[in-house]
C-alpha cells in the first residue's frame, strides 16, 4: 500500500493521502517514508476520531495544559505512543507491504519545548521495518 505526499520547491510541506508535486504530479509515498508518514498519522490523530475505528489514534491531546514537567506525565506521554503505535501495527500492518511494516520500535526520545507560546513535544522514533530496515521519524505536537 502507497500513499502519496505534496512537495512545495522540493521540500514536503504535508503528509497526507493524496498529495500533489509541484509539477502537478501525484506523489507515491513509499516504504520507509510512509513508515513515517503512518507514525505521523497514529499519533496526530485524536482517538476515537475515526468512524471506521475508534480505537485508532493517540490521546496525546488529553495532554493539552497539563504540566509537562511533571514525570507522572511524561510516563503517561510515553506510554500513550507506544500503546497507539502498537494498536495500529497490531490491526493494520497486515495491508502494508514488508518494507512499510513495523516490525520493532528500537528506541524512542521526546522533549517538551516551553520557549513557544504553546509547549511543544519533539517525539523521535527509530523503527525497524519488517525488511530490517532503520526507519527515523520525526513528529511535532502542539500541546
Amino acid at each position: 500500500m502507497s500513499d502519496i505526499s505534496i512537495l512545495s520547491n522540493g521540500v514536503v510541506t504535508a503528509q497526507s493521502d493524496i498529495n500533489i508535486g509541484t509539477d502537478g504530479k501525484i506523489i507515491e509515498v513509499v516504504d520507509s517514508d510512509n513508515i513515517q508518514q503512518y507514525v505521523g498519522k497514529i499519533l496526530l490523530t485524536d482517538q476515537g476520531a475515526s468512524t471506521l475505528d475508534t480505537a485508532y489514534g493517540s490521546t496525546l491531546d488529553s495532554f493539552i495544559g497539563s504540566k509537562m514537567g511533571d514525570d507522572a506525565n511524561l510516563e503517561l506521554i510515553k506510554q500513550t505512543i507506544i500503546s497507539a503505535i502498537g494498536y495500529a501495527v497490531n490491526n493494520y500492518s497486515d495491508s502494508l507491504n514488508p518494507a512499510e511494516q513495523i516490525q520493532e520500535l528500537q528506541s524512542m526520545t521526546y522533549a517538551i519545548d516551553f520557549s513557544q507560546n504553546a509547549s511543544v513535544l519533539s517525539i523521535t522514533l527509530t523503527i525497524i521495518s519488517a525488511t530490517g530496515k532503520t526507519v527515523t521519524s520525526n513528529v511535532l505536537v502542539q500541546l
